[in-house]
């Protein structure tokens, strides 16, 4: 009778560095790997941070730029939006190849950019940047296609690479 009435409590404490960090930019790839990053990549650690790069189609709109912490890399600063991201693939049938990217949307912003401005078709770019290397790999480029949220957390985004 008693174990019905137990309940367990955890607590996470997660450090919060008094500045973002910087990481330097030494070079960026498209889509395949350098010979030094393909080295690197065999590793056994990897420190890799996605990277995403929204520019809506509106004259003038500044490009918003999120990751999955908040960072500066090579001089871009990106803000911890990025919750999730899938479905991030190359196919050779001639199809569209989709993505999902989930955005935190806990305090309205995501939500507010989508009254400033239409993100229907805007451009979205995903990067993987490795750390040890300072190599952003540019690796999927698509439109938005469709976009939705509701009262919980989230902002998801949907996009298509356009064939």
């Amino acid at each position: 009778m008693v174990a019905d009435h137990l309940c367990t409590v955890g607590v996470t404490l997660i450090e919060i560095p008094a500045a973002p960090p910087t990481y330097t930019l030494n070079s960026t790839v498209t889509r395949f790997p350098t010979q030094a990053l393909k080295d690197a990549l065999l590793s056994q650690v990897q420190r890799i941070v996605p990277l995403v790069k929204i520019q809506p189609l509106q004259s003038g709109y500044p490009a918003i730029y999120v990751s999955d912490r908040r960072c500066t890399v090579g001089g871009q600063l990106y803000q911890a939006r990025l919750v999730d991201f899938d479905g991030i693939q190359q196919g050779m049938g001639g199809e569209s190849d989709d993505a999902s990217f989930t955005f935190g949307n806990a305090d309205r912003v995501m939500r507010d950019l989508a009254n400033d401005v239409d993100l229907y078709r805007a451009s979205i770019e995903f990067s993987l940047f490795h750390v040890g290397q300072g190599i952003k790999l540019d690796l999927w480029k698509g439109d938005i296609v469709n976009w939705s949220l509701d009262a919980g957390p989230e902002f998801k985004v949907t996009a298509a690479d356009g064939l």
